[in-house]
C-alpha cells in the first residue's frame, strides 16, 4: 500500500498503463506486430529452459508472455467486436472454454491463493487469449505468409541455439545430465515445445515451398534437428504430419521424394559422424527410441491422477486451479504436471472443458476442407493432437490454432486474378436484301 501511495509508485503505475495502452493499440492495428511480439517473447522463454524469472510480483510472478497475452486478449476483443459478423462459429467453443477457465480460477484463488492458482492457470490463459487474437486475423494469404515467416524465424533461432550448444557441450541424450558451472543440467539444449516448433516449420516449408532444392535441404536439416533433440513426442508429431503430407495430394509425391533423398543424404552424413564418434551418440539415439520407462511412468501417473477428481460436479467442471497434481506413485508423493494436454484440461476444466477443446479442433478440421491451404492446416492440427497425448499443449501453439480459425472464416483466394466480365451479347446483322 505504501508503494501505491508513494509518488514514484504512482508514476511507475501510470507509465505502465500508458505502455500497455500503446501496446494494445499497436497490436490491434498491426497483427504482424502482435503475433511477432508474442512469438519473440515465448522464444526467449523457451531458450531460458524455464529459467526466465517473473517481471512483476503481486502474489504471482507475472511473466513477460503473461503481459503480452493480456494485451493481445484486449486487442483481440476489440478487433472481434468490429468484425462480429465475420466471426468463426467455432469461437463459441472457445468462449465456453474461457468460461470454464474463469470458473476454475474463481474457485481456486480463494482456496489456494493467487500464486498457486495463477501458476496452474497461466498456460491455459495464454492459450485462449492468443487463440482469440489470432482468430481475428484477416482470412487472406498475406496473413498465412506472415505467420509462416514468423514461425520459420523462430525455428531458425532455435536450430542455431541447439547447434551452438552441441558444438560447445556435445549432443546429449534423454535422461542424461551435463555438468555446467558445477551444476548438473539437462543435456538437451531445448525442450519439447521447441522441438515441435521446428517440426512444424519443416512441414510448412515442404508444403508451401517444397519445389526448391534448397528448401528441401533446409527442411531435412530441420527434421535432423528434431531427431537429435531426442523427444519422442516430437518425433511422433513429426511422423504424423509427414505421413499426412504424403497422403494428402499426388502433387506432393515429387516433393517428398526429393525430400526423402535429402533426408537420406543427411542421415548418411550423420551415420558417418556417429561412427567417427565411436558410436556413443548412436547408442544414445537408440536408447532414446527404445526407452519406455518415461511413457510407463506417465501412464501410471495418469491412472493415479484420475481418482483425485471427486464427485460428479468436479468431473463436469474440473478441480479449481491451485489444487496441484499430487498423486502417490510407488510410495512417493509426486507433484508434477500430468504430461497430457487432455488430462490437464479434464482436471481443471472438467468434461465440459475437454468437450469444448475437442469441438474446437473438430470444427477447424471440418472447415479446413473449404480452402486451398486446408490440407496444411489439417496437418498442423493433427500434429498438435498427437503431441498433446504425452505433453501439454504449450501456449505458443495458439498462434497456429487462431490462424486456422482465421483462414477458415472465409474462402482463401488462391491468386490475384482480373475480374471476369461477362462476354458481350453480339447480335447478328440482318440478312442483306437483294436490290431490286
Amino acid at each position: 500500500m505504501e508503494l501505491i501511495l508513494d509518488p514514484s509508485g504512482v508514476l511507475l503505475g501510470t507509465t505502465g498503463l500508458l505502455v500497455c495502452g500503446l501496446l494494445m493499440w499497436s497490436c490491434r492495428r498491426f497483427y504482424a506486430w502482435g503475433i511477432g511480439l508474442y512469438a519473440a517473447v515465448r522464444l526467449w522463454e523457451l531458450l531460458q529452459q524455464g529459467g526466465a524469472g517473473g517481471l512483476v510480483g503481486i502474489g504471482i510472478d507475472l511473466m513477460a508472455s503473461d503481459l503480452v497475452a493480456l494485451c493481445l486478449l484486449c486487442a483481440g476483443a476489440v478487433r472481434l467486436a468490429g468484425t462480429a459478423r465475420g466471426a468463426h462459429p467455432a469461437l463459441g467453443a472457445l468462449f465456453a472454454f474461457a468460461a470454464m477457465w474463469a470458473w476454475s480460477a474463481l474457485r481456486g484463488i480463494p482456496d489456494f491463493g493467487l500464486g498457486p492458482a495463477g501458476v496452474e492457470a497461466r498456460g491455459l490463459f495464454q492459450l485462449g487469449a492468443v487463440t482469440l487474437y489470432a482468430a481475428t486475423l484477416p482470412p487472406t494469404r498475406a496473413a498465412l505468409v506472415t505467420v509462416t515467416r514468423i514461425w520459420l524465424g523462430c525455428a531458425a533461432v532455435l536450430c542455431a541455439a541447439a547447434t551452438l550448444w552441441w558444438v560447445s557441450i556435445g549432443i546429449g541424450g534423454a535422461g542424461q545430465g551435463v555438468l555446467i558451472g558445477g551444476v548438473v543440467s539437462e543435456s538437451r539444449p531445448l525442450g519439447a515445445p521447441a522441438a515441435l516448433i521446428i517440426a512444424q516449420a519443416a512441414v510448412l516449408l515442404l508444403f508451401l515451398k517444397g519445389r526448391s532444392p534448397a528448401v528441401r535441404c533446409a527442411a531435412a536439416a530441420l527434421v535432423l534437428t528434431v531427431v537429435l533433440l531426442q523427444f519422442r513426442t516430437a518425433w511422433a508429431a513429426l511422423v504424423v504430419m509427414l505421413a499426412g503430407l504424403l497422403l494428402t495430394r499426388r502433387a506432393h509425391t515429387s516433393r517428398l521424394t526429393s525430400f526423402a533423398k535429402a533426408a537420406t543424404a543427411a542421415a548418411a552424413v550423420l551415420l558417418v559422424g556417429l561412427l567417427g564418434l565411436g558410436g556413443s551418440l548412436a547408442d544414445g539415439l537408440l536408447a532414446s527410441s527404445q526407452d519406455d520407462t518415461t511413457l510407463s511412468w506417465r501412464v501410471a501417473g495418469w491412472l493415479a491422477l484420475l481418482p483425485t477428481v471427486g464427485g460428479p460436479v468436479e468431473w463436469l467442471t474440473g478441480r479449481p486451479f491451485g489444487s496441484g497434481f499430487e498423486r502417490l506413485m510407488d510410495g512417493v508423493v509426486v507433484n508434477l504436471s500430468s504430461h497430457n494436454a487432455y488430462l490437464d484440461v479434464l482436471l481443471h476444466l472438467g468434461l465440459l472443458g475437454v468437450g469444448a477443446l475437442l469441438l474446437l479442433f473438430l470444427r477447424m478440421w471440418k472447415d479446413a476442407a473449404r480452402i486451398p491451404e486446408g490440407p496444411l492446416l489439417r496437418l498442423l492440427v493433427a500434429g498438435q493432437l498427437a503431441f498433446g497425448m504425452t505433453c501439454p499443449l504449450y501456449p505458443e501453439q495458439a498462434i497456429l490454432i487462431g490462424l486456422t480459425l482465421a483462414l477458415t472464416r472465409a474462402p482463401l483466394p488462391t491468386a490475384a486474378s482480373p475480374v471476369a466480365f461477362p462476354a458481350p451479347q453480339t447480335q447478328e446483322p440482318p440478312c442483306p436484301v437483294a436490290p431490286r
